[in-house]
C-alpha cells in the first residue's frame, strides 16, 4: 500500500508541473477557475490508480501466494524492487516526457512516437540540446531516485516486522490470509477497469468540459500510450472506416470536380497547361515550425520575423540569401517558395488542433510574379499543383491538390495523429477518434467558440470525411501513382 500512495504523489506532482507549464495556454475565465481545474486533477488520480494497479498486480499476486507458503526469501524481494523500479522507472518517465510533448502538440504522450525512434541519433540529439527540456529530464531523475529509495526503506520495514512476527500458522490464520489476499488482488483488478459496468476505463472518460488541455490533464500519459499502442494493434483499426466507400468516392469527385480516369483513379485527371512550359527553376525552403502566429501579418505583437513580414507583400526572403541568390544569373529564372512543414504552439491551446500549429505562411516570388495577398484555403497537397501552372507543365494528377491561381476550396480538410478536423471561412470542425467526440467551433470572430452542431458543421464533416475515406481507398487499391496498373 505504500508503494501505491508514494507512486500516486509522485504521478500527482507530474501532474501539477504540466498544469503550472501549460497554464498560460489557458483562457482567462478558466485560468482563475480553480475547482474546474481541480477536477482535472481528481480524474488524474483516478487514471493514475488504474496504472498503478497494472503495475501492482503481479507482485501483489506473487506475495500473497509466498505468503500462504510463509515464503519470504531474498529472491522474493529482489524481484520485486527490480520489477516496481523498471516499471514504475517507465511510467515516470511517461509523466515526464509528456509534458514537454503535450507543450508542442498539445496531445497527450501516444503510439506516434516510436515513428521517431527510425531517426534515433537525430531525435536523442533534439532531445538533449534543448534546454527548455532539462527540467523535465531532472524530474524524471529525481522521482525514480527518491522512488527507489522509499522502495528499499519499506522493503527494511517489512523485513523487520515479518522477523518479529510470531502468529500461529494454523488453518483458521491460514483462511483469513487467504481471503485477505483475495480481497486485495480483487480491488486490484477492480481498480484496473477503473469503474463499475460492462466496459473498463477509456480515455473518454478524462473529459469533462469544452478545454482540450483540462479534458486531457487528466489522463495518465503512460495509460493513454498504452492505450493507443492496443488501439493500434486492433484489426479493426488499421483501415479508416469513417463512412461508406462508395459515399466517399461520389462525394470526392463532386467536391473536386474530377471524373476519374480507368486504370488510375477514381480522382485523377489530366491537367493541359494553357501556357508554353516556362523552363524556369524552382527553390523551395522549407521551414521547421513556422507557424503563421509567428508573423505580424497574423497578429503576433512582437516583431519575431522582421524579413519575412517586411517582404509579406512582395515576395520571401532571408536576407543573406536573398542577398546572394541576386547575384546569380539564374535569379530571374527563379521561382522561390517559402512554406514550413508545420506550425507550432503560439499563445493559447484554442481548440483540441490549435490554429498556431496547423496555420502556416505559404510564399512565392519570382520575377514577373505580380504581388497579391490571398486568403482562400489552402493545404500542402496545393504546392505541387499551384507550381506546376506556374511552370505551364502538363501533367497527370493524381492527388487532392488544386491549382490555387485558377481554382478555389469550399473549405480545407487537415490530421494530427488520429485527430481529424476541417475549416471554412467562419467554421472548424474536429474529429477525434479516440475519444469518438465531435467539437465544432465559430471561428467568426478570429478565435474558435465552441458552438452546437448544426446542417454547416455536417457538410464540413462530410467533406473532411469523403477526403479520408477516398485517400484509404486509394491506398489499399493501389492507386496513388499517376500510370495505370499493371
Amino acid at each position: 500500500m505504500a508503494v501505491h500512495v508514494t507512486a500516486l504523489v509522485i504521478l500527482t506532482l507530474f501532474r501539477v508541473l504540466l498544469w503550472a507549464s501549460v497554464r498560460p495556454q489557458l483562457p482567462d475565465n478558466i485560468r482563475d477557475d480553480f475547482g474546474l481545474q481541480l477536477t482535472a486533477f481528481i480524474r488524474g488520480i483516478w487514471f493514475d490508480n488504474v496504472i498503478a494497479c497494472y503495475v501492482l498486480i503481479l507482485p501483489l499476486t506473487v506475495l500473497c501466494i509466498s505468503a500462504l507458503f510463509r515464503y519470504y526469501g531474498k529472491p522474493l524481494f529482489r524481484f520485486i524492487i527490480y520489477y516496481l523500479g523498471v516499471l514504475y522507472g517507465i511510467v515516470f518517465l511517461a509523466a515526464a516526457a509528456n509534458i514537454p510533448y503535450f507543450l508542442y502538440f498539445t496531445k497527450l504522450l501516444n503510439s506516434s512516437i516510436f515513428n521517431w525512434f527510425e531517426y534515433g541519433t537525430t531525435t536523442a540529439s533534439m532531445v538533449t540540446g534543448e534546454s527548455s527540456y532539462y527540467i523535465y529530464i531532472g524530474c524524471f531523475l529525481i522521482a525514480v531516485v527518491l522512488f527507489g529509495y522509499l522502495i528499499h526503506l519499506y522493503h527494511h520495514r517489512l523485513q523487520r516486522a515479518l522477523e518479529s512476527d510470531r502468529t500461529p500458522e494454523g488453518w483458521k490464520e491460514r483462511s483469513i490470509q487467504l481471503v485477505i489476499s483475495a480481497c486485495l488482488i480483487g480491488l486490484c483488478l477492480f481498480g484496473i477497469r477503473g469503474r463499475m459496468g460492462y466496459n473498463p476505463i477509456k480515455v473518454s472518460a478524462a473529459y469533462y468540459c469544452l478545454n482540450p488541455i483540462l479534458n486531457q490533464m487528466g489522463v495518465n500519459p503512460a495509460f493513454n500510450l498504452m492505450a493507443s499502442v492496443v488501439d493500434d494493434m486492433r484489426k479493426e483499426n488499421r483501415t479508416l472506416h469513417l463512412m461508406d466507400e462508395d459515399k466517399a468516392l461520389a462525394n470526392a469527385r463532386r467536391y473536386l470536380g474530377r471524373e476519374g480516369i480507368r486504370g488510375i483513379s477514381p480522382i485523377a485527371r489530366e491537367v493541359k497547361a494553357d501556357t508554353v512550359p516556362a523552363g524556369k527553376n524552382v527553390v523551395l525552403i522549407l521551414m521547421e515550425s513556422m507557424s503563421a502566429s509567428l508573423m505580424k501579418q497574423f497578429g503576433q505583437d512582437v516583431e519575431l520575423t522582421p524579413y519575412l513580414d517586411s517582404l509579406y507583400h512582395q515576395s520571401m526572403s532571408f536576407r543573406n540569401f536573398m542577398e546572394s541568390a541576386r547575384k546569380e544569373p539564374w535569379f530571374d529564372n527563379t521561382i522561390f517558395v517559402l512554406l514550413a512543414d508545420h506550425g507550432k504552439m503560439v499563445g493559447k491551446a484554442d481548440c483540441e488542433l490549435p490554429q498556431s500549429y496547423n496555420h502556416i505562411p505559404f510564399i512565392i516570388h519570382g520575377k514577373d510574379i505580380a504581388p497579391q495577398e490571398r486568403t482562400d484555403f489552402a493545404g500542402q497537397v496545393d504546392v505541387a499543383p499551384t507550381l506546376l501552372g506556374m511552370l505551364g507543365i502538363s501533367y497527370t494528377q493524381n492527388n487532392f491538390g488544386i491549382n490555387l491561381m485558377k481554382e478555389r476550396r469550399p473549405a480545407m480538410f487537415y490530421t494530427a495523429d488520429n485527430t481529424v478536423a476541417a475549416r471554412d471561412s467562419l467554421h472548424l470542425y474536429v474529429y477525434d477518434p479516440v475519444v469518438q467526440k465531435e467539437f465544432c467551433y465559430d471561428t467568426s470572430s478570429g478565435q474558435p467558440v465552441p458552438t452546437a452542431m448544426n446542417d454547416t458543421f455536417r457538410e464540413l464533416k462530410n467533406y473532411c470525411f469523403s477526403m479520408l475515406q477516398t485517400t484509404e481507398c486509394m491506398v489499399l487499391h493501389n492507386q496513388t501513382t499517376d500510370k495505370p496498373k499493371k
